[in-house]
């Protein structure tokens, strides 16, 4: 099954969808298909740990794996999967091998798992691109970059509230421009 996270609405699939159904999908204007800075394709569903007939979509690992992060300028690719078993459908997984399911689904702009090496029988994220890729390869199709740009936004926006009220005149943007100095350097920091 296909799940989507951040701000747009869900286009479900079936669970167990084939990988080609799946890139085919991918391929087309709507649904999954879309180019969307903040639509995330996932694929497939895990299998829970502890009952393994419970299948939960991906797209909910990968925001446990968002927040668990913190950091707005760590990617979700190559984290590893808490609580699951197997992936619900049996992909085949490599790195080098452009015709393995793993590798298809990426080229494809499709998040998915890939065996962890470091946890025997564990499993960890596999990509980190929005809808955009492959259609646009700019650093913008690349998750957390978006992240990146909204905290800096928020934290641009709650300093411009101190101004607001303020005269439009040089103080005033010195003092802004101060007041932004100070978050980059925070930020940076």
């Amino acid at each position: 099954m296909l799940c989507l996270l951040w701000r747009e609405a869900s286009y479900y699939r079936t669970d167990g969808d084939s990988i080609a159904n799946i890139v085919t999908a991918r391929a087309g204007n709507t649904g999954i298909g879309q180019d969307k800075e903040r639509l995330i394709v996932t694929y497939p569903y895990l299998n829970n740990a502890v009952t393994p007939t419970i299948h939960e979509p991906l797209s909910t690992h990968l925001a446990g794996t968002v927040a668990k992060n913190g950091d707005y300028g760590k990617t979700v690719s190559s984290q590893p999967l808490l609580g699951i078993s197997t992936p619900s459908v049996s992909l085949s997984m490599s790195v080098t091998d452009e015709s393995s399911d793993t590798s298809k689904l990426l080229g494809a702009g499709v998040i998915t798992v890939m065996n962890d090496d470091n946890i025997p029988g564990g499993f960890e994220t596999w990509g980190d691109r929005n809808s955009t890729f492959p259609s646009s390869s700019d650093v913008r199709s690349f998750i957390h970059a978006i992240r990146t740009e909204d905290a800096v936004m928020q934290k641009a926006i709650s300093r411009a509230r101190k101004f607001i009220d303020l005269p439009s005149n040089l103080m005033t943007a010195n003092m802004a421009t101060s007041s932004y100095d100070a978050m980059f350097f925070e930020m940076a920091s």
